[in-house]
């Protein structure tokens, strides 16, 4: 499919049995939003139906929570799950549902690279294109080193992690999340 390379991270696009599996290279030192307070109010801001979006993570956290730290992977993953969604609606859809999944091992592979997998119907997939090119302008725009550095909107409660005792370098983890809209 296809390749992108921007200063802050690298994407390749496969295709897949039931969507497109991203892989994500990031090349900078920090792999969570808490790293990048101005997320929340930028999201809040371009995207705010995000925050509806259903996420299954470890802590059973709503999105609106997770965001506020979570692998940056995860938070690409979301953005993209709404523009999909956000697309089809503009195109007189009167419902939208999409599935993905992000995943990572940094045990063989490198430190910052994240799998994302999307799943869509067939006839969904002319919708791809778009809605990755606006995830892609907004997550550049969230990780930027010029991005707004403001402090959280609502402090999140620590939450203790299975992988809590793991270094970093070999943390295991994965979330699964899905938006669903209805006109």
């Amino acid at each position: 499919m296809e390749c992108y390379k921007l200063p802050n991270f690298s994407l390749e696009a496969s295709e897949t049995l039931f969507g497109v599996r991203l892989t994500m290279e990031l090349h900078i030192e920090s792999f969570t939003t808490g790293f990048f307070p101005g997320t929340y109010l930028t999201l809040s801001r371009e995207l705010p139906r995000i925050f509806k979006s259903r996420c299954f993570n470890e802590g059973n956290l709503p999105f609106r929570l997770e965001v506020q730290n979570t692998e940056m992977g995860h938070l690409f993953e979301h953005i993209l799950l709404e523009y999909l969604c956000q697309t089809k609606l503009s195109q007189g859809f009167s419902r939208a549902v999409f599935k993905g999944e992000t995943w990572w091992d940094w045990r063989i592979s490198q430190r910052g690279t994240y799998y994302i997998d999307i799943q869509y119907a067939r006839y969904d997939k002319k919708l791809f294109t778009e809605a990755l090119e606006k995830t892609i302008k907004l997550f550049s725009q969230i990780i930027s080193p010029t991005a707004p550095s403001v402090p959280l909107i609502k402090p999140i409660p620590v939450v203790q992690s299975a992988f809590a005792e793991i270094p970093v370098s070999v943390k295991k983890g994965g979330n699964v999340s899905g938006s669903r809209y209805n006109k």
